[in-house]
């Protein structure tokens, strides 16, 4: 939670959304969020090794995939990723047009 409220503290995000739309998103995920403690063992798989935990931490969790716009997961293969507009695209039921 803390590395996606940093994200979306970021100025780019506000061309989409205010910063209460941002705050309100990431309470409401607090609400419904199962939250785990972050695993202590981070096998090296991403470009960026900072990134390696978020790859532990959905295969410890048992989550269905990882939501991020981060092209250093763009060649992981041991967890699920996609993009949030994808993500958004799959839950809407829309396709996503480039």
């Amino acid at each position: 939670m803390d590395e996606l409220e940093q994200v979306l503290s970021r100025d780019r995000f506000l061309r989409w959304r205010t910063r209460a739309q941002l705050d309100s998103f990431v309470a409401g995920i607090v609400l419904i969020a199962e939250m785990v403690s972050d695993p202590t063992d981070c096998p090296g798989v991403t470009r960026d090794p900072e990134d390696d935990y978020l790859v532990a931490l959905v295969l410890s969790a048992r989550a269905h995939l990882l939501c991020s716009g981060d092209k250093d997961f763009d060649d992981v293969t041991e967890i699920p990723v996609s993009t949030p507009g994808d993500l958004i695209a799959r839950l809407v039921g829309t396709p996503r047009t480039p």
